[in-house]
């Protein structure tokens, strides 16, 4: 008896269950396997589209959900993971197009209001995104990413009191890195802290440590006895930072403590609003001993020296948009009067080819934080790309010019040139996305005036 071939839906049953198990190359072949049967199956056109987003093979998947939606225009889920594909392309006003005839075709589609709500806010239509976003949370209250981009977005906009609320269900978003710590001592609600000891720790990147420490001093007034974890990156530093007289390093036991909360959870816990940030001119400072170890390496002392930092961590989710190309940067070099220091770490190499000798490269000299702050303390001005050393020469107090993307993180705000956080610092902004000429033009023009 003649074996019968498998029914094409029992095969494409298949592999959407590879597919889901995480088994893309599998997967693949069967959805393939589905096509030779029956070359206009939308739900494998779509899926095979879908694999080939997955796998970093964007035009394949643009074709590819384009035919489904051409066998089948009525496919909400096929217009969702087109956008997707569009917004990575960084074609926002496409993925918009795609998101918005998602939740009309589909009007309970709560991922694709989700997705409509970035879409719109990268295009900078922030009052929109709020609206899609709400949608996304009145469909599913429970739903944490909605929740947590709502919150951003609030935060960005100035809306202080609606935006750490929803903030703090970024610890119930499953990509989050930084899940809620499990002790048994209750979290800080900013009752009196008189007479207890606090124990504060990181959760995010090292400048979200410099930026929320600021409110430690506060705690230590009031009668606090602070605890704080630290990395190793920035132990040497902080050893001098009298709120905090007890640091332990991240992995080691803390010692007893009365409560506990997430640096980033003091704002909220201290009802921080836009005209309560507590900003002195100066809160950390490197040590005065290695401020002069550095001064002696420095000298002698020749122009306006500027120091250049150029990319984060690669592992940030919007690096690609907050870091640059160091060869935009050449222009700095030619402004007479400058001399240029580059403190970027971790890019071995770019300095030397994006500069030559125009620039003096001190990152292998830098064993730590301690020795960014203390040559940061010798310089006249920080130009700063949105990361840690940004944060760091607001901390110091040092004048730092901060270069952002045309949709900043949520901590710079928006429509603003000066920082509630930072009195020392400036912002420059991208008038459009991508526009990093723009901003190093007017960098440039601003430096020239200032070194002359």
């Amino acid at each position: 008896m003649t074996e019968q071939p498998e029914p094409p839906e029992q095969k494409l049953e298949a592999a959407i269950a590879l597919h889901q198990s995480g088994d893309l190359s599998k997967a693949e072949n069967v959805y393939r396997e589905v096509l030779e049967a029956d070359p206009e199956n939308p739900t494998a056109l779509h899926l095979l589209g879908v694999v080939a987003f997955q796998t970093g093979n964007n035009d394949a998947a643009l074709t590819l959900i384009a035919k489904a939606l051409k066998h089948q225009p009525n496919y909400p889920e096929a217009l969702n993971n087109m956008g997707n594909v569009l917004a990575k392309l960084d074609r926002l006003g496409d993925a918009m197009l795609c998101f918005r005839e998602a939740v009309i075709q589909r009007p309970d589609y709560v991922i694709a209001f989700n997705h409509l709500g970035s879409a719109l806010k990268g295009m900078g239509h922030l009052d929109e995104a709020v609206g899609a976003y709400k949608q996304a949370v009145v469909l599913d209250s429970e739903g944490a990413d909605a929740h947590f981009n709502l919150g951003h977005l609030y935060l960005l906009m100035g809306n202080f009191e609606d935006g750490w609320r929803e903030y703090g269900w970024r610890e119930r978003v499953e990509e989050f890195k930084h899940p809620k710590r499990p002790y048994a001592q209750p979290v800080w609600d900013g009752g009196n802290p008189d007479g207890k000891t606090l124990f504060f720790y990181p959760e995010q990147g090292l400048g979200d440590i410099l930026q929320f420490i600021r409110y430690l001093p506060q705690v230590a007034a009031d009668g606090g006895r602070v605890v704080l974890e630290t990395p190793t990156q920035l132990a040497r530093l902080l050893e001098g930072f009298e709120a905090a007289p007890t640091l332990v390093i991240t992995g080691e036991q803390a010692p007893d403590f009365d409560c506990h909360a997430s640096l980033l959870d003091l704002p909220r816990i201290l009802g921080t609003a836009l005209d309560t940030i507590p900003a002195p001119e100066r809160y950390i400072d490197a040590d005065p001993a290695l401020i002069k170890v550095w001064s002696e390496r420095l000298e002698p002392k020749e122009g306006f020296r500027v120091s250049l930092v150029w990319g984060g961590n690669p592992d940030h989710t919007n690096d690609a948009k907050r870091s640059m190309d160091p060869a935009l940067l050449k222009p700095l070099a030619e402004i007479p009067g400058v001399s240029l220091y580059s403190l970027q770490v971790g890019r071995d190499g770019e300095a030397k080819a994006a500069f030559g000798d125009a620039v003096t490269d001190l990152a292998s000299e830098l064993k730590d934080f301690a020795d960014t702050a203390a040559v940061i303390r010798n310089l006249d001005l920080v130009i700063s790309v949105d990361t840690s050393v940004a944060h760091m020469a607001g901390a110091l107090g040092v004048p730092v010019w901060t270069l952002l993307p045309f949709i900043p993180d949520w901590r710079w705000l928006m429509g603003r040139d000066d920082s509630p956080w930072y009195p020392s610092m400036r912002l420059f902004r991208q008038d459009a996305a991508g526009d990093w000429p723009g901003v190093i033009r007017r960098v440039c023009s601003v430096l020239s005036e200032q070194a002359g």
